[in-house]
């Protein structure tokens, strides 16, 4: 698995954590960050419910509930769209990320990161060369 860096707004400030991502021969695996998993599970307003359910739909209540400690898959099947959007990095500047629309008849959510290497200097230059990967095996063209 690659690190990945996630973005994530929880109430008005935007917020990022590490996790790890990996592209599968039929799914997208994801570990989400430990701190957007946690805020998930105890999110109380309308749309962070809306947001669990559509995880808790596509994943399970097993998966869902074990947050970072067990990886997620995500069926390419379920991926509506997937593109690269430029966003603010706290202190840092802008960074690309990846932009993954994930949806079934329940529901869609928007889930954000940017692969990279490295631990001090973090190196984001793979964010395009995962993306053109990922576009490939759910079927688009860039």
């Amino acid at each position: 698995m690659e690190k990945a860096l996630f973005y994530f707004k929880y109430g008005p400030l935007p917020q990022y954590g590490d996790g790890e991502v990996e592209l599968g021969d039929k799914e997208l695996v994801v570990r989400l960050p430990m701190l957007l998993a946690e805020k998930l599970k105890k999110g109380i307003s309308v749309g962070l419910i809306a947001k669990t359910a559509v995880l808790v739909g596509l994943f399970g209540l097993g998966r869902w509930i074990q947050g970072k400690s067990d990886k997620i898959t995500i069926p390419y099947s379920t991926i509506l769209d997937a593109k690269i959007v430029n966003l603010r990095y706290g202190i840092f500047g802008r960074k690309d990320f990846i932009e993954v629309t994930i949806g079934d008849k329940k529901g869609t959510m928007k889930l954000y990161f940017a692969p990279f290497k490295g631990l001090i200097k973090r190196d984001f230059s793979r964010t395009k060369e995962f993306y053109d990967e990922l576009l490939k095996l759910i079927g688009k063209k860039s």
